[in-house]
């Protein structure tokens, strides 16, 4: 069975690929509600805006495509350290 949207759209701030402060109760209930199922797997997709990086972003992140890669990342990263 496919479930779609369980954890809502991150607003991450421009540039940025951390986790909103504000956004990680909204991450924990999510995970809290996935508990008693078995076998879950978890797509997570990032996304940038159009607009070209700075260069001190750009050495960091690359690209567009990098920050979206680190933001998805981020999350899993998250979601894997809070799912024992």
């Amino acid at each position: 069975m496919k479930l779609k949207n369980i954890i809502p759209p991150i607003r991450f701030e421009s540039g940025v690929a951390k986790i909103p402060d504000n956004y990680v109760e909204t991450l924990r209930k999510a995970l809290e509600g996935l508990r008693d199922r078995r076998n879950v797997r978890l797509h997570l997709v990032g996304h940038a805006d159009n607009q070209h990086l700075s260069s001190v972003l750009a050495r960091t992140f690359g690209d567009n495509a990098g920050l979206s890669r680190e933001r998805a990342g981020e999350v899993a990263d998250f979601l894997s350290g809070h799912c024992n």
